[in-house]
């Protein structure tokens, strides 16, 4: 029970270092989320997994998988689309 609520705790702190938008602030997150051991989920797809600037780029989806590119860095973040 405990460790729920401290869970909880960190996802809520995590959640607020993402909404910053800032690079910095969201490998703080990342970080923080690991050591933890909290799952980021869905908020692990607002921000490049290589350089953690916001994800804003070209979006397609092409053999059930949805393609980012990031505008900063030009890495292309993949995930699998749920039928």
């Amino acid at each position: 029970m405990n460790k729920d609520i401290k869970k909880e705790k960190m996802l809520i702190e995590v959640k607020k270092l993402i909404s910053n938008k800032n690079p910095k602030d969201n490998k703080k997150a990342k970080k923080l989320a690991m050591r933890n051991s909290v799952k980021l989920k869905e908020l692990r797809k607002e921000f490049c997994q290589k350089c953690f600037f916001p994800l804003i780029g070209k979006t397609r989806i092409k053999n059930g998988f949805k393609i980012v590119e990031c505008k900063n860095c030009n890495y292309k973040n993949r995930w699998k689309v749920k039928d």
